[in-house]
């Protein structure tokens, strides 16, 4: 049994089981999986016009996010 605290950088690690015993056969068996950790973006942003800046109604406004980090 094995607690494992999975971080960001984790991700697509391979992980292996292996087990051996000479009482029953000279093999070794073993089971692998692969590490899918999800995480948050690190920074996080939104462009448009200046803080501030009033705006007629009806006038179109391009915003834009933007992510680093994250999957």
């Amino acid at each position: 049994n094995l607690t494992f605290l999975a971080r960001r950088e984790d991700n697509g690690l391979t992980l292996t089981c292996e087990a051996f015993s000479e009482a029953f056969t000279k093999e070794t068996f073993k089971k692998s999986l692969i590490l899918n950790v999800k995480y948050p973006a690190q920074k996080l942003w939104i462009e448009g016009p200046p803080e501030g800046q009033k705006l007629r109604a009806g006038t179109r406004v391009r915003l834009v996010c933007l992510a680093i980090g994250g999957n």
